[in-house]
């Protein structure tokens, strides 16, 4: 069962609750933090958050009642596609954590926070989602013509699930971790080979 604080029972309680989300990734290089605010935030104990990455929709797994892998996504509007790079460098095993962050709704101030301004505390904020990127890639939308950047996220069956190979390569595994030698000899002797599929 998950465990409020006073602030955010508080705000829960008023029937006038406002949230916004934060993004954080964490690459081999880099640190990714983006907000669906419409300003950048900056929570002391992570970093500034950004607000112009164009971070749309955090989309929860639906509940089912079958063992599925339903994944967490993370989508940001990016027509210019902004996120390529990053997408070809490689995001899949980096860690993902997706925080639920709540507005001060009250009159008066709480955690800090006065009337109509974000609560910054972590400890006033409610972890969504904490796991790793699973893949990533690119959808457009027909209608409107509007090109999407997701990011998918591991869901907890996913180990039970997993549908999709994992290609690995001397070059893939670099992406990961550089200092991974585990495929550098996997190649050295190796030949084609054909496999047929399906009846014959």
């Amino acid at each position: 069962m998950r465990v409020f604080n006073s602030n955010i029972k508080a705000i829960l309680a008023s029937g006038k609750v406002s949230i916004f989300y934060l993004v954080s990734i964490q690459t081999p290089s880099q640190l990714i933090l983006d907000t669906t605010l419409h300003y950048d935030i900056n929570i002391p104990a992570i970093g500034t958050f950004n607000a112009s990455a164009g971070l749309s929709i955090v989309e929860a797994p639906r509940l089912s009642t079958a063992v599925d892998r339903e994944a967490y996504k993370i989508t940001y509007a990016d027509p210019m596609f902004e996120k390529r790079a990053l997408f070809e460098a490689g995001l899949t095993g980096s860690r993902v954590t997706v925080y639920v962050a709540f507005i001060n709704t009250l009159p008066y101030s709480i955690g800090g926070a006065a009337p109509g301004m974000p609560l910054v505390n972590v400890s006033d904020m409610i972890i969504a989602y904490s796991g790793y990127v699973d893949t990533q890639g690119y959808a457009m939308d027909p209608h409107e013509a509007t090109v999407f950047a997701v990011i998918e996220c591991a869901s907890p069956m996913a180990s039970l699930g997993l549908t999709r190979g994992f290609y690995t390569s001397k070059e893939a595994m670099s992406h990961i971790n550089p200092a991974d030698t585990s495929f550098d000899q996997v190649t050295i002797n190796a030949s084609k080979t054909t496999y047929l599929w399906g009846k014959i």
